[in-house]
């Protein structure tokens, strides 16, 4: 029998979300600052509460007609700079920002390219014996002695550094002439030089990135093995005997990367996606040594997942956010100021790669559209002038109320508008399967004394309240009573709003 409720215990609830996701636990098992959740939500940069993501602007009137697999910002000299993107039959375009729409730059690659800016040049590895270019204008080719073929391209040390993909050069890494990407020649005089990283071991060298130490981080992949390298570059590279200087070093095994795309250098770190989900290598307090942190371990449920396809990783340095492409319509977003997952839905497209600019970030994917974030907007725009209200899920921890049943008598959810948004806030009980609406209130400005914060532009409707954007705190206090054994807050929101906590007051009832 349940007890009555008069007389019992009182007690208080509080929950934020600065912990972002946490999909390695139970929803009823993770920490009160996590979430279960959180699509289409973000934290800002260096924020700790979250909020709804900018909105989608399209940004070209007329699409590619491939989907567009990679993005890259080119930019040749102070005055001139394009976004390239490279369509799934391997065709090259530019955004023409006068037009606004992909031009065809009449380059036609073997593969998804690595691409880097070097000399005013842009640089393409494609697996074939000859590295494309492209200058703004027009399309060119530049040899590789040897005839290597790369299918990875990086800057260290003002040499363009490439890998071989041919069956006898799997473990080879070659450096160019000092700020000269048409010198090849490996040779003391010659100027360039090579390395053999992992000598036969059976992998491929699939990732070359700069460190913070101008060092080179070499990621290679085998059909069951992944281990990473590093070569330090400060010293001359050949001895006076005119043999090579440079010594390729193991760091580690069984960590690596998926491909060229899947790893970027942030600050003192190394972050990859491969096969067991999103990991990194971080420089000790000396920086000396690189050890290994699992900082995807509350997602790399999902993304270490056997049979994933991982296309890129990207980090955005005016948001601090790291983007994750994977073979799926959901975007995972890492926010390394404070370690926290959430995860973006754009439309239910799937999304290949992103680029960043003065401008902002910029996506694309199968519709051959391209997208660029608009932190002003709160409408997602995905075709020319069709606008579509931008959707934000917030999940929060599952919460049991103990052997009997609890009864919510209170709540107050704090918010802060950003733009104009629509939000209903909804109680969950998942033993029963059931969930109410319980911010239904309508009515006029006047009536709502639960928002007296909210001064302009505020009305209600049925579940959505309205929130004008004077820029203060917006403090919903609900009286509904909700009686169960577990709870679970969820937010629906339309607009763009920062959620800051939610507080209840939960009377014990007994088993």
């Amino acid at each position: 029998m349940i007890k009555s409720s008069k007389h019992q215990k009182t007690i208080p609830i509080a929950l934020e979300v600065t912990g972002g996701l946490n999909l390695q636990s139970s929803p009823v098992a993770i920490a009160d600052n996590e979430a279960e959740l959180m699509q289409n939500w973000c934290y800002e940069k260096g924020a700790k509460t979250p909020s709804t993501r900018p909105a989608i602007v399209c940004e070209t009137t007329t699409a590619c007609s491939d989907e567009i697999i990679y993005l890259f910002h080119y930019t040749k000299d102070a005055s001139n700079s394009w976004i390239m993107g490279v369509s799934d039959v391997f065709d090259v375009y530019y955004y023409n920002t006068t037009t606004n729409v992909w031009t065809d730059t009449t380059i036609n690659l073997n593969q998804k390219p690595s691409m880097v800016t070097f000399n005013g040049k842009l640089l393409m590895a494609h697996g074939a014996t000859t590295l494309a270019t492209w200058d703004g204008s027009s399309a060119g080719t530049q040899n590789i002695d040897g005839s290597i073929a790369p299918s990875v391209i990086a800057e260290v040390g003002n040499r363009v550094v490439i890998n071989d993909t041919q069956t006898t050069g799997r473990d080879f890494v070659g450096f160019s002439k000092v700020e000269d990407e048409t010198g090849w020649t490996f040779t003391n005089v010659g100027g360039a030089v090579s390395l053999r990283v992992g000598y036969k071991d059976g992998s491929e060298v699939v990732g070359l990135i700069k460190n913070f130490k101008n060092e080179l981080i070499v990621l290679k992949q085998g059909d069951r093995s992944e281990t990473i390298y590093r070569v330090q570059t400060l010293g001359a590279p050949y001895d006076a005997s005119g043999n090579t200087s440079w010594v390729a070093e193991f760091v580690m095994a069984g960590q690596g990367a998926s491909n060229t795309h899947c790893c970027e250098s942030i600050d003192t770190a190394v972050l990859f996606l491969g096969r067991y989900g999103l990991g990194a290598m971080v420089a000790d307090e000396l920086y000396s040594e690189l050890n290994l942190q699992d900082i995807g371990k509350k997602v790399n449920t999902v993304l270490g997942a056997v049979g994933n396809t991982n296309y890129e990783i990207r980090y955005f340095a005016t948001t601090g956010q790291l983007w994750i492409f994977r073979q799926s319509d959901e975007i995972f977003i890492y926010h390394p100021h404070n370690g926290a997952f959430t995860t973006y839905n754009l439309n239910n497209e799937q999304i290949y790669s992103g680029t960043e600019t003065s401008e902002g970030v910029f996506c694309a994917g199968e519709s051959g559209h391209l997208y660029r974030l608009d932190a002003g907007g709160e409408r997602d725009e995905f075709t020319p002038s069709t606008y579509s209200d931008l959707l934000g899920i917030l999940r929060m921890k599952d919460i049991d109320l103990g052997h009997g049943r609890g009864l919510v008598k209170s709540a107050e959810f704090v918010f802060k508008a950003i733009s104009d948004c629509a939000t209903s806030i909804v109680y969950k009980d998942n033993m029963k399967d059931r969930q109410v609406v319980v911010d239904t209130y309508t009515g006029e400005e006047p009536e709502l004394a639960d928002f007296s914060t909210c001064t302009v532009d505020f009305y209600a409707s049925d579940a959505y309240d309205y929130m004008g954007i004077n820029g203060q705190a917006w403090s919903q206090e609900i009286k509904k009573k909700f009686k169960s054994k577990r709870i679970q807050f969820q937010i629906n929101t339309t607009g763009r709003l920062q959620f800051d906590t939610v507080t209840c007051q939960v009377a014990m009832l007994g088993g």
